[in-house]
């Protein structure tokens, strides 16, 4: 893997684009054929200070996260968070748009305190998101409303609306992302058995001797996903997140153990990976409404 260069803020981005016409310093839209030489990113790992959004047509060239690569035929949808980590195989022929946002002109802001919501900014790049023809046009609408605010005079009104305009944008995003896990529902199904076998397996080999109690990142990582794109499919899938079926399951197979054995609640809660039992009887008395004696006993 290359070293990684950092890049800190959009100007120095710009610059490295070849494209010397800064609007303002905290946001900005780009046309990728406007780039002079993207070529020379080739074989490069980068990380930046801001949000980028990438809008990809086809024959961009595949680009990697992680293990992972995916090289898309059709318009796609990318998003970058600060710091985090792109790999860049080929470039190829760039054809597409990148809006870049500082985190500074969010701040203070509503956007700001919402951005945890777009969980999508964390995803891997094979986890992208792919728009209909519809849904691009609503896309390439809300740039143009940003751009045409780009170019309108700065004045003390400017920044709130830039940001409503990038609010707006990540809100169709999030509607666009609901209908991809939508229209994936077979596959999310099978994803969601593969889930459900891999946290029996755990239980049933010595992973949890391994490991300790299952957490949300272990099975992340066996399914080649990012956390939170796991998190949110398997919640499309099962009607409830990841750390919630797993600890569902976890007292299932503690009330089992109650009703089934004479073992001591502490024997129990050791035996199931929990670090400490109080913190087991806290968690059945949450999900049962019963402590595991109480449950113990009425049973």
């Amino acid at each position: 893997m290359p070293q990684v260069k950092h890049i800190q803020s959009i100007s120095e981005m710009m610059h490295l684009l070849g494209i010397d016409d800064i609007r303002h310093p905290l946001v900005e839209i780009i046309d990728m054929e406007k780039a002079v030489n993207p070529q020379k990113f080739n074989g490069s790992a980068i990380s930046i200070g801001f949000y980028m959004i990438v809008y990809k047509e086809r024959n961009c060239g595949p680009l990697t996260y992680g293990l992972s690569k995916y090289d898309y035929d059709s318009g796609t949808l990318l998003f970058f968070a600060p710091d985090q980590e792109i790999g860049i195989e080929d470039v190829g022929d760039p054809r597409g748009k990148i809006l870049m946002f500082s985190p500074d002109l969010l701040s203070r802001t509503l956007l700001d305190t919402m951005m945890h919501r777009y969980t999508f900014f964390s995803y891997a790049v094979n986890e992208a998101l792919h728009i209909s023809e519809r849904e691009k046009e609503q896309f390439f609408s809300a740039l143009a409303s940003i751009e045409e605010e780009l170019e309108h005079p700065q004045d003390k009104h400017s920044r709130e609306l830039v940001v409503t305009l990038i609010q707006l944008l990540l809100s169709h995003s999030l509607r666009y992302y609901d209908r991809q896990f939508i229209s994936r529902e077979v596959v999310n199904a099978e994803h969601g058995d593969q889930f459900r076998k891999l946290l029996m397996d755990y239980y049933n080999t010595n992973a949890l001797h391994k490991n300790g109690m299952p957490n949300v990142r272990y099975f992340a990582d066996k399914m080649n996903m990012t956390p939170n794109y796991f998190g949110d499919m398997i919640k499309k899938s099962l009607g409830v997140s990841p750390l919630q079926y797993i600890q569902e399951y976890v007292i299932s197979l503690a009330k089992q153990q109650l009703l089934a054995s004479k073992s001591s609640i502490s024997e129990i809660a050791y035996g199931l990976g929990f670090e400490y039992p109080q913190y087991f009887t806290r968690l059945f008395k949450k999900i049962t409404g019963q402590t595991p004696n109480e449950f113990r006993t009425a049973n």
